[in-house]
């Protein structure tokens, strides 16, 4: 490995060493790098292009976007107690006891985003709908697929995001 490595540097100062400035009997010649540049604001956490959004747009959906992780990050580990704290009070979560009898058969979860999120803000309030779509695998060795969205919401300035709805419908019924 640290032979290969050592190759390849050694053929990367070579090819830049050889390739840079040249002198010839007549004329100088001078290779220039070019590179294409891509602001901040067409990147997401992922590296994607996104949609044309103001930085405190992308900021949020990258916070919601985490909530959303940690939600299903607590799911996959088994730690429903935590997954159902990600969740607003306000939000259909329901009982404490009905939210881990619902999703005690997970034995893993799979997320995805699907597209770019929606960002609603008013005031200090801010709303953001995440198009997403996990995979499931029951205790039982099943899969479940489910797509939809997942509403984020945050009250106030100093508030923390917290997911208010989970609208998903499952694929393979």
């Amino acid at each position: 490995m640290r032979k290969s490595i050592f190759i390849c540097s050694l053929a990367t100062t070579l090819a830049f060493y050889s390739c840079g400035n040249r002198q010839t009997d007549t004329d100088e010649i001078r290779l220039e790098e070019k590179a294409e540049k891509i602001s901040p604001d067409e990147m997401d956490q992922t590296g994607l292009s996104v949609s044309s959004q103001d930085p405190d747009e992308l900021a949020a959906i990258n916070s919601a976007k985490n909530q959303v992780n940690k939600y299903f990050e607590a799911l996959n580990n088994g730690d429903d107690l935590k997954a159902y704290e990600e969740m607003a009070t306000s939000s259909d979560r329901g009982t404490r006891s009905s939210f881990s009898e619902k999703n005690a058969n997970i034995e893993s979860v799979e997320l995805s985003f699907t597209e770019d999120g929606e960002v609603s803000m008013q005031g200090d309030n801010t709303d953001i709908k995440l198009p997403i779509r996990y995979v499931v695998k029951t205790k039982q060795g099943n899969t479940e697929s489910y797509n939809g969205y997942a509403t984020i919401s945050k009250k106030g300035d100093d508030g923390d995001f917290k997911i208010q709805e989970m609208n998903v419908t499952r694929e393979n019924q």
